[in-house]
């Protein structure tokens, strides 16, 4: 009788040990839960950044890229004299931005303008005011850019145009239009002004070379 009873004992401990076992390995503690989820938490946040710094990298990349696919030198088509001329012209990289200038007859100089940095070409050829600017307008927006060049060249009158640019003409008949490209964090400007005599021929030039720009 006691044997027996001994025996029962022993294999009731036996029961009560394996159950707290199982019930210890299925709920785990507070504290082991917090860490678990802390530690998911960190993990999630890690791989949000990773995406996100690989994705400015991707495109970065792309940008250079696509500065790279253009060529050094191409020949631009200008239609004058009743027919199309082409004309040798080479690339220029600014900031963030390139473009093609003719090769012969157009001079470049770097200018401050009211604290925006400009790239400026003159043709000197002439003594006539030929040039093409392409000005980087810091932390505007459009609607400010295009109220900028307005007061900045407000002898000329302008006026938006269909395709979002500016154009006008002052009293000496100086021609003038302003085209706008956004980027991240500024808009360019680019600009074009001649006499209005020279429209069909250094202003062709110009609008060639205008329209090869790149952001």
């Amino acid at each position: 009788m006691k044997k027996s009873l001994l025996l029962l004992l022993v294999f009731t401990s036996v029961l009560a040990f394996s159950g707290c076992k199982k019930k210890s390995n299925i709920q785990p503690t507070t504290s082991e839960a917090v860490e678990e989820t802390t530690v998911m938490a960190e993990t999630e946040e890690s791989s949000t950044e990773a995406i996100e710094i690989d994705t400015e990298e991707t495109e970065t990349e792309a940008k250079v890229e696509e500065y790279l696919d253009r060529e050094a030198s191409k020949e631009l088509i200008c239609f004058m004299d009743g027919k199309d001329e082409k004309i040798p012209s080479s690339l220029y990289t600014g900031d963030a931005y390139s473009i093609y200038i003719i090769d012969e007859g157009w001079e470049h100089s770097g200018e401050n303008i009211d604290g925006f940095t400009a790239d400026v070409w003159k043709n000197k050829n002439t003594k006539k005011d030929v040039l093409l600017k392409v000005i980087a307008l810091k932390d505007k927006n459009m609607m400010e850019a295009h109220e900028y060049i307005k007061a900045s060249y407000s002898e000329y009158g302008l006026t938006e145009d269909k395709q979002g640019g500016l154009g006008g003409m002052n009293g000496a008949e100086q021609m003038m239009e302003a085209r706008f490209y956004n980027s991240d964090d500024q808009i360019y400007a680019v600009i074009v002004s001649y006499p209005a005599s020279e429209k069909d021929d250094m202003g062709v030039m110009l609008y060639a070379m205008a329209d090869s720009f790149k952001n």
